[in-house]
């Protein structure tokens, strides 16, 4: 052991020295330096000096019991006390510390710590060390357990506040068997210091564990423990003497150098966390690990041990400090260095995870070290850029942490984590998320900034670097502010919320990563965002998130004098929309005006003249044109259906609002004034028939509501042949379809005998052939109310006319589209006569037109999509059946027709989507219904259809999706009620089914919700079996067998 005397005396130091101990004098890196101590350490080490004497006085006196035994050769010995670890290392470097840990060698710290409150409670003791009178010395214990003769208070009284002069409450952190054994430490606050209390020990792992066994040790054997040379130096309170029992601290501190006491690659396999503490400490102090520890910590069973062992919140709390540290940047360059990425930026429970590209990741953490340093040789040139970026994005210190996190994560940016959640609702998280909160487990706040960083990275990249916001750009150095500029990036930052900084900065590391070492290419990068960020203060949009709108929803329901509602929110963004565009504004009244149009001036001359005598009917009729102009639904609401967005956009919240509104308007003034005839209207009448469809994304509750009410109302003189036919289909529809005519159908609307070739139609001029879908989006809704309300007697007369939409929207490339026109398809036939259909031969062409679509199935077609179509072209067919084959004598060929569509749909169709359950669902109700229209004829399909029902059914997960298994059993009892004089040759499988089904069911019921409902259609299928089959053969005997194999199928066949 090596000693270096604190006195300037050079005679050896006393047990209890009476000198003053604010200065003394250490030997050190080869010259005398003074270590001094603070006049308040000076008084605390005369304190604890003064307690071990009055314990050594008075050695009887247990202060409490501990688990951890005393050795004999330890009990007769004096009390030793010496402060450890940081506190040293610290001093020795000149740096102030106000966390001091006291190492005792006979005594747990908690058993200290009760026999100082002992000896300040004897009088005139707590005035020696200048404590206040009034400040009790308090005991707490973590686990509520009162030692005797003890002074108990509650946790809150032992932490009162410390004062310069005071001594706070102790507080015990107890023995914890599973964590640390043995291992009692107290806490307490003594003249403004933070005081850890505990015992000299040596400690024992194990392969499995980081948590060592515990018992009292030597000085020695307290010093190697330790996780690094230089904090295993010990001051010693009874010689002031600095303690080096390692042998190596002092040369290691005068070195800078970072190494282990011990062979470091035990070291590491006994606590694989100190190779993070290690590397907190290097990059903290500004020292280097030594080589021999450095390769130790690379050493991948070092790796895998600091995987397995090491709980994810001490890792994470390890990054946290290291973070915020003095140089986390030297920390990531060891990381990245000694290949630790994989081990600590992970998923713990993915085992094949794929590791990330680390090529370029040097690249991100070097920038945003010359960002927040400006030390970086090779990036100073750039540090003007870096210093106004950082000015913009990192403001404070919880910021640079979130900001060293994100640069952490940037190998993660372009990765997706495997899709989580039930069938048909899994969501899709980035691989940056997940590596955050299962490998750093960090907060709630956090994951949320890393979430929004990873969601919206992409899109602030392009907004950025493909803007090019140059600074030369007069536009923007002018004083003339665009203002709807302004209001587009102001919404832009809102939608990103308060953590919009973030998102900017994680693009920009991306960016750079991506650009990899490209000097020119780095400048145009910065360049571009530091002149967004420009463009954003000078607009005087940085804070947008924090704006309020001017008006609030109180006052927006009365001025408007509407009940709130979901609508507000909207509203109020919309509000918030003007105002950004209008910096200057600061009237609630203009906003309201100027954000919701004119509606906010109609609703007041409605409620003005509501009850009026004299009112302009010129006037009336003039607002019904000019509000129903306004709600018609306009192309930018909505985009391709292939690419639509699962939330809806910023305008089109705002067209809803607005809508919902305009036909609230529209109900009023039919009160005021109903329109004598709609023919000089008939704008009126297609803007409310563009809110008939509740499924279309335009149309809000209240407009389809406001809509059918008033379509309704108005009936008679809404389907009058020249308001309905003329202006409607003949005005509106024809002309929207005239360029995408099917080619099967004549103008006359009958079955072409040469049909011409298809037009395929380039991207560029489709919208100009399919004005429907890209121009007038509402026109397929319009459409679809004026077949509703068709008579028979004006569709044979009006035929040619509702023929060409029909077959051009099944024939549309969309599936979505496809799925409207067989919704049409299945409304014209519940009124089109069978002999008008034969007359024009049409049957063939709508049965080749609908049977493609039975083929659109996932993956090719995306499951939603697959839904819709498939839910609407099943019911076309069999309405077309229907039509089609209406007589007696016909029955064949329709049974032939429906055969072809159980057979090249249902089955093929299952045979392709049998792992999707949403899918396999709809197949099966579909088979149900096909089934009920075929009657007995469908026996030749049980060989296929019972299998498939009883692999359903037998399916030991079938309860994670409960819909399928109701529907499985729903389709069983109707094939059994159906097909029963045939039903008997296959009850084998039938009761394979049940049976397997009943037992899931069982063994799932008290995990699953409202089974009970399902397990009673089970017991009814089984009833049904029974008596559709009793009279053939003897069932009792088949049902006897299986019970003897479970009796838990006895509740199933009450037996």
């Amino acid at each position: 052991m090596s000693k270096r005397k604190f006195s300037g005396d050079s005679t050896q130091a006393t047990a209890t020295p009476a000198r003053d101990m604010s200065t003394a004098q250490i030997l050190t890196y080869g010259q005398h330096a003074q270590l001094e101590l603070t006049p308040v350490e000076a008084v605390l080490c005369r304190l604890l000096i003064d307690v071990a004497e009055y314990i050594d006085k008075s050695p009887t006196q247990h202060a409490a019991d501990s688990e951890l035994r005393l050795p004999d050769a330890l009990a007769q010995s004096k009390i030793e006390l010496r402060f450890t670890g940081g506190w040293v290392r610290d001093k020795l470097l000149g740096v102030g510390s106000h966390d001091i840990d006291v190492a005792i060698n006979k005594m747990t710290g908690y058993q200290f710590g009760l026999k100082m409150e002992e000896y300040l409670e004897i009088p005139g003791n707590r005035q020696r060390y200048g404590l206040e009178d009034d400040d009790s010395v308090r005991t707490v214990s973590t686990e509520g357990g009162s030692p005797k003769g003890s002074g108990m208070a509650s946790t809150a009284d032992a932490r009162h506040k410390p004062t310069q002069q005071g001594l706070g409450g102790l507080h015990k952190i107890e023995a914890n068997p599973e964590k640390s054994k043995h291992l009692e430490t107290a806490t307490t606050k003594i003249l403004g210091l933070d005081i850890d209390l505990v015992n000299l020990r040596k400690e024992t792992y194990s392969e499995d564990s980081r948590n060592p066994q515990i018992e009292f040790g030597t000085p020695k054997e307290d010093a190697l423990r330790r996780d690094a040379t230089v904090n295993a130096l010990f001051y010693n309170l009874h010689t002031s003497l600095v303690e080096d029992f390692t042998g190596r601290g002092f040369d290691d501190m005068e070195h800078r150098i970072i190494r282990t006491p011990m062979e470091p690659y035990q070291t590491f396999k006994d606590d694989p966390l100190r190779v993070l503490r290690l590397i907190r400490f290097a990059s903290r102090l500004d020292f280097r690990i030594d080589y021999e520890t450095e390769n130790s910590m690379a050493n991948k069973s070092i790796q895998e041990a600091l995987r397995a062992k090491i709980s994810r919140e001490r890792v994470g709390a390890e990054i946290e400090k290291i973070f915020k540290g003095k140089d986390p940047f030297k920390a990531l360059a060891l990381v990245d260095r000694l290949g630790l990425y994989d081990t600590i930026f992970t998923d713990p429970e993915n085992a094949v995870l794929t590791a990330p590209d680390l090529n370029c990741w040097q690249q991100t953490y070097r920038f945003l070290h010359s960002t927040l340093c400006d030390t970086d040789q090779d990036t100073r040139s750039l540090a003007g850029s870096c210093a106004r970026i950082q000015s913009k994005l990192i403001r404070g210190s919880d910021e640079i942490y979130l900001a060293l996190l994100l640069a952490a994560l940037t190998p993660w940016a372009t990765h997706q984590a495997p899709p989580t959640g039930k069938p048909g609702r899994k969501k899709i998280q980035p691989m940056a998320a997940v590596v955050a909160r299962e490998s750093l487990k960090v907060n709630k706040k956090t994951l949320e900034v890393i979430m929004g960083a990873c969601t919206n990275w992409e899109e602030t990249s392009k907004l950025v670097v493909n803007r090019k916001y140059s600074p030369k750009e007069e536009d923007i150095c002018s004083e003339t502010i665009d203002p709807t500029n302004r209001s587009a990036l102001g919404m832009v930052i809102r939608r990103w919320g308060p953590n919009w900084r973030f998102h900017v900065l994680f693009a920009l590391l991306l960016d750079l990563k991506r650009i990899g070492n490209d000097i020119q290419e780095i400048r145009d990068v910065l360049a571009s965002y530091e002149a967004f960020l420009q463009h954003l203060e000078k607009l005087g949009i940085l804070e947008a998130h924090l704006l309020k709108p001017l008006v609030d929803g109180n006052r927006l329901c009365k001025e408007l004098n509407a009940e709130r509602g979901p609508w507000m929110k909207g509203a109020l963004e919309v509000v918030v929309e003007w105002q950004l565009g209008h910096p200057n504004e600061t009237d609630p009244q203009a906003a309201i005006m100027e954000t919701l149009e004119a509606f906010y001036i109609l609703e007041v001359c409605i409620r003005n003249c509501r009850y009026s005598p004299d009112i302009d009917n010129a006037a009336i009729c003039s607002l019904y044109e000019r509000v129903s102009a306004a709600i018609l639904p306009r192309t930018d609401l909505v985009i391709p259906s292939e690419t639509t967005q699962e939330t809806p956009s910023r305008e089109l919240k705002r067209f809803i609002v607005i809508s919902s509104l305009g036909t609230n308007v529209l109900k009023y003034l039919d009160e005021i004034l109903p329109l004598p005839d709609y023919q000089g209207h008939v704008g009126v009448i297609i803007s409310l028939a563009a809110f008939t469809d509740i499924k279309d994304p335009w149309a809000s509750e209240a407009s389809f509501t406001n809509a059918t009410y008033l379509l309704t109302k108005n009936h008679s003189l809404i389907t009058k042949p020249h308001v309905l036919i003329d202006h409607t289909l003949q005005g509106l529809i024809r002309p929207l379809f005239a360029k995408s005519k099917h080619p099967e159908v004549t103008s006359q609307g009958r079955r072409a005998l040469q049909p011409p070739p298809r037009i395929q139609y380039p991207g560029l001029i489709e919208a100009e052939a399919k004005p429907w879908r890209f121009s007038k989006i509402y026109s397929v809704t319009v459409f679809r109310w004026a077949l509703q309300i068709l008579k028979e007697s004006l569709i044979e007369a009006n035929w040619p006319l509702v023929i060409p939409p029909i077959l051009t929207l099944i024939d549309d490339d969309s599936p979505d589209y496809k799925a409207k026109g067989c919704e049409l398809l299945t409304i014209l036939l519940t009124a089109t006569p069978p002999a008008l259909l034969a007359r024009t031969g049409l049957g063939e062409v709508f049965y080749d037109a609908v049977m493609p679509c039975l083929s659109y199935l996932p993956s090719l077609t995306p499951q939603d999509q697959s839904l819709h179509l498939l839910g609407e072209a099943y019911p076309a067919l069999i309405a077309l059946s229907r039509v089609r084959y209406p007589s007696h004598d016909k029955r064949k060929d329709r049974m032939e027709m429906l055969d072809q569509v159980l057979r090249k749909g249902v089955l093929k169709g299952h045979f392709h989507c049998n792992d999707n359950v949403r899918i396999t669902e709809l197949l099966v109700n579909q088979l149900r219904l096909l089934i009920n229209e075929m009657g007995l004829w469908s026996v030749k399909h049980l060989k296929d259809v019972t299998p498939l029902l009883s692999d359903i059914l037998s399916d030991p997960f079938s309860t994670a999706y409960p819909p399928l298994i109701d529907a499985t059993i729903q389709t069983l009892q109707t094939i059994i009620l159906t097909d029963w004089p045939r039903i008997a040759a296959h009850r084998a499988e039938v009761l394979r089914g049940l049976s397997f089904c009943w037992l899931t069911l069982t063994e799932d019921e008290p995990k699953v919700q409202n089974l009970h409902k399902i397990k009673q259609g089970v017991r009814d299928a089984v009833e049904l079996l029974k008596a559709a089959i009793r009279s053939e053969v003897d069932i009792d005997a088949d049902i006897k067998l299986l019970v003897q194999s479970d009796g838990r199928l006895n509740k199933l066949f009450d037996l």
